[in-house]
């Protein structure tokens, strides 16, 4: 892997940057999660009990049922950003 050398100045506002995004993402994820919560509540069913129903197509088309798919993928992609983020050292 290629080295690139940079000065403490730059270093400071890398790490500002990615802690500013650590701290979106978080804020996201929470929110996320919150709305999930509620998804599940209301409708009596896990997350892991509605993928399987939804990808089986045995629940229908309601929005509620969209917005919870896209929930669920967000918070995936949010996670794997948030390892990433925390797994990088500068």
């Amino acid at each position: 892997m290629p080295t690139i050398t940079l000065d403490n100045q730059t270093i400071e506002s890398i790490r500002s940057s990615l802690d500013f995004k650590k701290s979106i993402l978080s804020m996201n994820r929470k929110a996320y999660l919150s709305r999930l919560k509620e998804l599940e509540t209301r409708h009596g069913m896990t997350n892991a009990e509605f993928v399987t129903k939804f990808n089986a197509g045995e629940i229908g088309d309601e929005p509620d049922w969209f917005d919870w798919d896209f929930l669920l993928r967000a918070l995936n992609r949010i996670n794997k950003e948030l390892n990433i983020l925390e797994n990088t050292r500068l």
